[in-house]
């Protein structure tokens, strides 16, 4: 399926983005906050398009794995989940920082934070 999201503040208990998903991020009216007070998921083949990545922020407060599957392009300022153990799997580019409390890189990745 596809998403698009518009400049402010959206809240989630968990947020899943199943494999194939599409992520419109519009911030031509501001920045875009995404918050998970717990899950964030990020599915195989996720992709998202943007106006400008360094206005969209992604935060979970999620305690235990979280998973970037593979085959993923993530256009975003940030993801920041300081509870969590995140892995990205293999064939994902990020184009942004990612704070979490551990972090696994799978083969072929690229995590690119001077966006």
């Amino acid at each position: 399926g596809k998403v698009t999201l518009s400049a402010g503040t959206y809240n989630f208990r968990n947020l899943t983005f199943e494999s194939g998903a599409k992520l419109v991020l519009n911030t031509t009216g501001g920045p875009i906050f995404i918050n998970a007070n717990a899950q964030l998921y990020f599915g195989n083949g996720v992709q998202t398009t943007y106006d400008a990545v360094n206005k969209v922020s992604c935060y979970s407060n999620y305690n235990g794995n979280m998973t970037i599957g593979t085959d993923n392009l993530i256009n975003v300022a940030s993801i920041i989940a300081p509870n969590a153990n995140v892995t990205i799997y293999s064939r994902t580019t990020i184009n942004g920082v990612i704070c979490s409390r551990s972090l696994k890189v799978e083969p072929n990745c690229t995590v690119n934070s001077g966006m």
